[in-house]
């Protein structure tokens, strides 16, 4: 068994297997490649040995157990996936299950807690609930596959309180009435967060893609703004309502050159974290995420427009992804154009 580097990426070989580190820092990979070689080898030390004939279990004095870094207990769990035809896109998931276990704090397989856990919850919370279920399904997937391993116990992972989304958040939109309930709360109360969630409805976007705009993004003369999206590695150009642009014009010029909200250096949890205390405080629909704010939005556009090569453009998708994902023609607009006359 030898550790190499190939393209930047450092991987560990064994005869014919190939397993990557997803790490291009040669001290953390130097690290993870001992902590792999030293359990192979306590492993091989857990057998009997023959006395005068007489086999007996080996007593082997005990140390202080040494915390094993999670990334090569994950990598070989990939490699698993791997060989059971995982499709690719699934496997890109599962890899950004582990980026989120680590900012999360679980680096070693014993930081598998409920602290921890909780953490990892909180994350992920800012996602759409079917996301969140991926995410919480993605993580259980990797902890049975520890425990089958040796790595962890079943009770521990057993006694783990992980949440259960089955409600899918696509089947709901914030309503007109909830929607000015939170704006009126916010705008002179919280400008910040205000103009945070008035852009994240306006642009279409992903919570985490408003927080990246800047002033230089917009161009409220032609009224369109260039969003960075995470997803796809793509920038999308999103056509902007008059009444908004009328509205961030000062907050645009007030912030300059400078990253529109104060959450772009407050961490990933900064707005999901303020959007519960505000939909407890309103008693708004507790099923409201961030997310809400783009699916409501692209919803209300569909209606509005009934043009799905222009909606999916504003959210940034194709016309296929578009209807299966974020077009809902809720009860009520259905009753409304059984009304028309």
């Amino acid at each position: 068994m030898k550790l190499y580097q190939r393209n930047g990426t450092y991987y560990v070989s064994n005869g014919n297997q190939k397993v990557s580190l997803f790490t291009d820092d040669e001290p953390m990979a130097r690290q993870i490649y001992a902590d792999l070689v030293k359990s192979i080898v306590m492993q091989k030390l857990n057998l009997t040995i023959s006395i005068g004939g007489v086999t007996a279990a080996a007593t082997v004095k005990k140390r202080k157990k040494r915390r094993v870094r999670i990334e090569p207990i994950y990598a070989d769990y990939l490699q698993s996936c791997r060989l059971r035809n995982v499709t690719e896109n699934t496997m890109l998931f599962k890899k950004n299950t582990l980026e989120k276990m680590l900012d999360a704090g679980i680096k070693y397989i014993s930081d598998a807690d409920q602290k921890h856990v909780n953490k990892f919850i909180s994350l992920v919370s800012v996602y759409a609930q079917d996301t969140q279920r991926k995410y919480f399904t993605s993580l259980l997937s990797f902890l049975n596959a520890a425990v089958k391993k040796g790595y962890l116990r079943e009770r521990q992972v057993k006694g783990l309180e992980i949440p259960k989304t089955k409600d899918k958040v696509r089947d709901l939109v914030i309503t007109d009435a909830d929607l000015k309930k939170i704006y009126d709360y916010l705008r002179d109360k919280d400008p910040d967060f205000y103009f945070y969630l008035l852009t994240l409805y306006n642009t279409f976007s992903r919570p985490g893609e408003v927080i990246e705009l800047q002033a230089k993004d917009f161009n409220l003369h032609d009224r369109y703004a260039d969003v960075w999206q995470n997803k796809t590695q793509k920038t999308k150009r999103v056509y902007l309502y008059k009444e908004y642009c009328a509205e961030i014009a000062e907050w645009l010029a007030m912030k300059g050159n400078d990253y529109l909200f104060e959450g772009r250096n407050a961490g990933s949890e900064f707005y999901g974290k303020k959007f519960s205390k505000l939909r407890d405080r309103l008693k708004i629909n507790p099923k409201y995420t961030l997310y809400t704010f783009r699916h409501t939005s692209i919803t209300e556009l569909m209606n509005k427009t009934n043009d799905v090569e222009f909606v999916a453009r504003q959210a940034g998708n194709n016309p296929e992804i578009t209807m299966k994902h974020y077009i809902n023609r809720h009860s009520q607009h259905y009753l409304d154009m059984m009304d028309k006359d």
